[in-house]
């Protein structure tokens, strides 16, 4: 079966060290690009926003849903995925690959059972897709990997493939290669800004003289000059000029320079990109309290949830078997993104403990308060009852509010009366009509 490389893959190009050349004049690949701090301060908030949740096997039966431990797939994600490394490092370094275009990770499953016992991370530059024109996709690992080469093709079904955004569904497009321009000139800036800081592109300061020097004049007075007062060890030395020479002090600011302007731009470019928000990125963007609970929203609706999204399917289709479809699934656990804050979060737990949604001891474990008795009962409005109920319910709420009002009138006429007789003066006529005797 003939079987052909999938050229388009940017990973094949950065599996061969290619870079796009860009107009700053900076070589940009999946590597280089993660120079630039906003890019590098992105990809570490996906990569690493998303590894830190907890994951989870569900079931679904008959409409109900629970968290599943006992399930192989449950007993691998309780303990470390590969020797190597654990699942946070696994997802972190996953992502990282998948926000420049394809992240891969190989199943290794038991010869019997066919249940993955290991998933190991490969680096998106050591895998190549093949593919035959009937259809068939496999993928080709070839490389150094954790001191080992590798050349091993594997089939679909063994490897977890995430990837960003695509044209064919089969891979994902290079962020780097596709915007090789704000990558290299974010790069270019850094470099430019160094050289700079190091004095290596604009001199600091610059010594004039009356007289007419010749080249090799001016080559013997700089020797001399940095000889004497460059470096550490001659700061603070008395500079002395010669008769008719004079000293200028040359200043380049950032903000003279545009460098700041420039910079803002290619955060500004990388939030684009990425749907990190600016002050995530170091780039104040004012607003209220409430306008930053908002932002840290649409960080998890715009952002983290896409890619929690592919990996969730992916993790699903790729680790249980095809006869569990269905009825189990991976999920990450987005409760820690999902918090309100605490007042809000409290009316909101109020109504779902009302409308029997949730027990009270359900709320008080959200907002971390411990548990009561009594409080893993649904609790029910009385005031809420079926309408062919109405009057049932209106007469008996009735019949006993008539009764506790003429228990209170009983109890309180008896109370009055003895009051009264405790109160009675001397000589005062008893109850039975006759004068009380008088004390002697």
């Amino acid at each position: 079966m003939e079987k052909r490389t999938y050229l388009a893959d940017p990973s094949y190009w950065s599996f061969f060290a290619f870079g796009r050349p860009t107009k700053a004049d900076v070589a940009v690949t999946d590597f280089t690009v993660l120079s630039n701090s906003a890019w590098y301060s992105a990809v570490r908030y996906i990569s690493e926003g998303v590894a830190m949740l907890d994951r989870k096997v569900k079931r679904s039966m008959s409409g109900r849903v629970q968290e599943v431990t006992s399930h192989p797939v449950a007993e691998l994600l309780a303990h470390e995925p590969h020797p190597f490394y654990s699942w946070h490092d696994l997802l972190a370094a996953l992502l990282t690959n998948a926000c420049h275009g394809n992240g891969y990770a190989r199943i290794w499953r038991d010869p019997v059972s066919l249940r993955p016992v290991y998933v190991e991370h490969i680096p998106s530059s050591c895998v190549v897709v093949e593919y035959a024109p009937n259809g068939g996709l496999s993928y080709r690992i070839c490389g150094t990997i954790a001191g080992r080469s590798i050349s091993a093709l594997i089939p679909p079904s063994d490897m977890i493939h995430v990837k960003g955004l695509s044209l064919d569904a089969i891979t994902g497009l290079s962020t780097g290669l596709l915007h090789t321009d704000i990558h290299g000139t974010a790069i270019a800036r850094n470099q430019f800004t160094a050289a700079m800081m190091g004095q290596q592109a604009r001199p600091s300061l610059a010594i004039t003289s009356e007289d007419d020097l010749t080249w090799e004049d001016l080559k013997l007075a700089r020797q001399n000059f940095e000889s004497q007062y460059s470096g550490s060890v001659n700061a603070g030395v008395p500079l002395f000029l010669g008769k008719g020479q004079k000293i200028e002090y040359l200043q380049w600011s950032p903000v003279e320079a545009g460098l700041e302007q420039i910079a803002h731009l290619g955060v500004a470019d990388v939030a684009r990109l990425t749907k990190v928000p600016l002050d995530m990125l170091g780039i104040e963007n004012g607003g209220t309290y409430g306008a930053g609970v908002q932002r840290s929203k649409d960080f998890l609706t715009h952002c983290l949830r896409p890619w929690v999204e592919r990996l969730q399917e992916e993790f699903t289709r790729k680790l249980f078997y095809l006869s569990e479809h269905g009825r189990y699934y991976f999920e990450f656990d987005l409760s820690m993104y999902l918090e309100l804050d605490r007042e809000a979060e409290a009316k909101v737990l109020a109504t779902l403990v009302s409308s029997t949604i949730m027990t009270p001891n359900e709320a008080r474990k959200r907002l971390g308060l411990e548990e009561v008795a009594g409080g893993d009962q649904l609790l029910t409005d009385i005031n809420q009852v079926p309408l062919e109920n109405v009057l049932e319910v209106a007469m008996a709420k009735y019949l006993s509010a008539k009764g506790e009002a003429e228990a209170n009138a009983k109890a309180a006429e008896d109370a009055a009366k003895e009051l009264s007789d405790k109160n009675a003066p001397s000589g005062q006529s008893d109850s039975d009509g006759k004068e009380a005797p008088a004390p002697r």
